[in-house]
Formats: structure tokens, sequence, C-alpha cells
């Protein structure tokens, strides 16, 4: 879905590489959260946030969560769009730095 909306975007627009961040990040946690073999099989839910391969689940998640905090704030700050409960949840705090 990113990448079709960026086909429509200029892509010198600040939407434009927001959207881009936010699909790298996308791409990042596909790829940290292949197996060990490198198959591109689904995470399987089973794993258990203390097991090895739990830990590195979710941390990429978290990882992507943030990300995509950052990017919705500010694309709703920007264009004036109120966030609804279940995603407001995933932005940053007043106080946390936008890198």
């Amino acid at each position: 879905m990113l990448t079709g909306e960026l086909a429509s975007l200029d892509e010198s627009s600040d939407l434009y590489n927001k959207l881009k961040a936010m699909r790298a990040a996308c791409r990042r946690f596909l790829d940290r959260t292949q197996f060990p073999d490198g198959s591109s099989r689904p995470f399987r839910p089973r794993f258990h946030p203390f097991d090895p391969e739990g830990q590195t689940f979710f941390t990429a998640l978290k990882e992507l969560r943030r990300a995509f905090g950052i990017h919705v704030a500010s694309i709703a700050a920007q264009h004036g769009l109120d966030v609804e409960d279940d995603l407001a949840g995933i932005l940053p705090s007043a106080g946390e730095t936008k890198s």
C-alpha cells in the first residue's frame, strides 16, 4: 500500500519522504524477523518474549511501532488530522525525540 501511494506523490514532498521511511521500517522489520535459516515463513506467535527468537521479534516490533508512531504523528500534525485512539497509542509522547 505504501509503495502504491508513493507512486502518486511528488518525490520531493515531505509526505513522500515520510511514507518512504515507513516502508523502509516495514522492510527492516521483515528482515529482522526472518528465521535463522533465512526462510521467509511468518513468525509464529508461540514465541515468548523471553525466548531469544521472541526477543528478536518483539524488539523489531517495538522499533516498527516507534517508526510508524513518529511518522504518523508528524503527518497528522502537518495535515491537521485526528488520530484514532487505537493508533494514538503508538504516537511518541511530547518529550520524546523525533528521529
